[in-house]
C-alpha cells in the first residue's frame, strides 16, 4: 500500500508539474516572440536545439545514473546510491566545462557563417551563443541531480523546482529583458543564474535525501553500470541526430527570422514531450524493481497504465494546441508577416511528438530490463532511414513539409517497431497491449479531439475565450482517454472507495 501511495503521489506531482511547465511553454513562447521579435526568437530556437543535443555530451551518465540509482535503492543500499552520485558528478563537471568552452570558441564562427539575421548585430548573436554555453553547462549538472532525485522517487520536490525554473527562464527572463531594455541580450543573461540556482537547489535536496556515509559499490557492478551508460550514450547520439537533424538543417537554410517562426511552432509542440517524459520517468523506477523481483503481472499492469496515461496526455495537449491557434496568433501578431505559420508547424510536430512519446515507452520497457541491444538495432535502423530523408526534405522542401515528413516517419516506426519490442519484452504480447492499452485511449481521444476542434473552430472575440476553449478541450480529451482504459477505471474506483472510507 505504501508503494502504491508513493507511486500515486509521484504521478500526481508529475502531472501537476509537467502540466504547469506545458502551460508556461504554450503561453510564454508567443509572448517572447512578440516582444523580442522574430530574429531574437530564432536565437531562442538555437538555444532549444542545443538544449536538445545536450545528452550527446554526457556520454550516457545521466540516464545510466538514473537506472543505477533505482536499482540500488530497490536493493535498500542508500549508501551505494550516494557513492554512485559522487562518481557520476566528477566526469559531468568535465563534460559541462568542455561544452561551455566549445561554444565560447565556436561563437564567432556560428555568428558569422551559420546564422543570418537582418535585425541583430553579429556581436549580439555571438554574446547570446556564449551565454547559451554557460547556461546549458549548468543545466547539464542540474540534469544529473534531477535524474537521481527522480530515481529515488522524490518527485514532488523535483517538479516544484522544475516549474519555478521554467517560469523564471521564460516569463521571468522576458520581464527582465523588457524592464531593462536589453532585449535578447538580457534574456540570455538571465538564463545563466537561473540554471546555476536550479542546479544548487537540486543538489541540496539530493544531499538531504541521501545518507551522509557512502558505501562502496562492487567493481563488477560499476563496470556493468558504465557499460550500460556508454551503450545509452551511443544510442542517444543516434536518436538525437534522428530527432534533431531537421531542426539543425533548417537553422542553416532559413533566415533567422523565419527560423524564429519555425522554432516557435517547434517550441509549442515540445509541450507534449515535456508533459509525457516525467510520467514515464515516474514509472521507470517502479517498473525496474517489479521486473527485477519477477512480478510479471504487476509490471505488465504498470506498463499498460503508463501507455494509456502517455496517450491521454499527448493527444490532450495536441487538441489544446489545435484549439489554441487563435490565441497564439493574437499573442504574436508580428508573425503574420512571415511566410512560415508557426501554428501549422506546431500541429504537425505535435502529432509527431505523440508518436515519439509512444516510442519512448518501448525504450523504458527495455531500460527496465537492462537490455538495450534490440533498442540499439531499432535506433540504428531508424537513423539510417530517417536522417538522409529529413536532410533532403529540409534542403529541397518547405519547413511545413519537413515537419509532416518527420511525423509520418515516426508513426511508421511506431507501427513497425513496437511489435518487435513487445515480442521480446512484454509477456502478454503486442496484440493485448494494442487492444487494452493503446487503441482505446488513442481512438477515443482522437475522435473526441477531432469533434471538439471542429465544434470550436470559430473565431472567438476574446483571447480569454480562446484560451478557455483550448483548456477545456484538452481536459475533456485527457479525461475521456483515461477513462477508456479498464485498469485505470478500476484503479480510480478503488481509490475512490478507499478515500471515501
Amino acid at each position: 500500500m505504501q508503494g502504491s501511495a508513493r507511486l500515486r503521489s509521484n504521478l500526481s506531482a508529475n502531472l501537476l508539474g509537467t502540466g504547469l511547465s506545458s502551460v508556461i511553454a504554450l503561453l510564454s513562447a508567443p509572448l517572447i516572440f512578440r516582444w523580442l521579435g522574430a530574429d531574437a526568437y530564432g536565437l531562442i530556437g538555437i538555444y532549444l536545439l542545443l538544449q536538445g543535443l545536450m545528452p550527446l555530451f554526457d556520454l550516457g551518465i545521466t540516464p545510466g545514473l538514473a537506472r543505477a540509482v533505482a536499482w540500488h535503492r530497490g536493493a535498500g543500499a542508500g549508501g551505494q546510491v550516494l557513492t554512485l552520485v559522487r562518481l557520476a558528478e566528477r566526469p559531468m563537471w568535465l563534460f559541462s566545462l568542455v561544452f561551455a568552452v566549445g561554444l565560447f570558441a565556436l561563437s564567432g564562427v556560428i555568428a558569422h557563417y551559420w546564422l543570418v539575421s537582418a535585425q541583430l548585430p553579429v556581436t549580439t548573436i555571438r554574446l547570446a551563443i556564449m551565454l547559451m554555453g554557460a547556461a546549458l553547462a549548468f543545466r547539464m549538472l542540474a540534469g544529473l541531480q534531477k535524474a537521481a532525485l527522480m530515481a529515488i522517487e522524490h518527485q514532488v520536490q523535483t517538479n516544484v523546482v522544475q516549474s519555478i525554473a521554467v517560469l523564471a527562464r521564460t516569463l521571468g527572463a522576458l520581464a527582465i529583458a523588457l524592464g531593462t531594455h536589453t532585449g535578447v541580450r538580457g534574456f540570455f543573461v538571465v538564463q545563466v543564474p537561473v540554471s546555476l540556482i536550479e542546479w544548487w537547489v537540486y543538489r541540496r535536496f539530493l544531499s538531504k535525501a541521501l545518507p551522509h556515509a557512502p558505501v562502496p559499490v562492487a567493481r563488477d557492478e560499476l563496470r556493468q553500470h558504465v557499460r550500460f551508460a556508454l551503450g545509452v550514450a551511443g544510442l542517444a547520439a543516434l536518436w538525437l541526430l534522428t530527432s534533431q537533424v531537421d531542426k539543425l538543417s533548417l537553422s542553416r537554410i532559413l533566415p533567422l527570422a523565419e527560423y524564429g517562426a519555425y522554432s516557435l511552432g517547434v517550441h509549442i509542440a515540445s509541450a507534449i514531450i515535456i508533459a509525457t517524459g516525467p510520467i514515464q520517468a515516474a514509472v521507470l523506477p517502479r517498473l525496474t524493481r517489479l521486473i527485477a523481483a519477477g512480478e510479471v503481472s504487476q509490471s505488465r499492469l504498470l506498463y499498460g497504465m503508463a501507455t494509456a496515461m502517455t496517450v491521454a496526455l499527448a493527444f490532450g495537449l495536441t487538441v489544446g494546441i489545435c484549439m489554441a491557434g487563435n490565441l497564439v496568433t493574437a499573442l504574436m501578431r508580428p508573425a503574420v508577416m512571415l511566410d512560415i505559420r508557426p501554428m501549422q508547424i506546431a500541429v504537425a510536430y505535435a502529432l509527431g511528438n505523440c508518436a515519439i512519446a509512444i516510442i519512448g515507452l518501448s525504450y523504458q520497457l527495455q531500460n527496465a530490463h537492462g537490455r538495450l541491444r534490440l533498442h540499439a538495432a531499432g535506433t540504428i535502423a531508424q537513423a539510417v532511414v530517417q536522417i538522409p530523408i529529413l536532410v533532403w526534405v529540409a534542403s529541397t522542401g518547405s519547413a511545413l513539409t519537413t515537419a509532416l515528413v518527420f511525423t509520418v516517419m515516426n508513426w511508421l516506426f511506431v507501427i513497425l517497431w513496437m511489435p518487435v519490442v513487445h515480442a521480446r519484452f512484454l509477456p502478454s504480447g503486442h496484440l493485448l497491449w494494442l487492444r487494452r492499452d493503446l487503441l482505446p485511449p488513442l481512438l477515443l481521444s482522437g475522435t473526441v479531439g477531432f469533434l471538439l476542434v471542429r465544434m470550436m473552430s470559430y473565431e472567438p472575440h476574446s483571447i480569454v475565450l480562446s484560451g478557455a476553449s483550448a483548456a477545456l478541450g484538452m481536459v475533456v480529451t485527457v479525461a475521456v482517454a483515461l477513462l477508456s482504459h479498464a485498469d485505470i477505471r478500476a484503479y480510480l474506483h478503488q481509490w475512490w472507495l478507499s478515500h471515501g472510507n
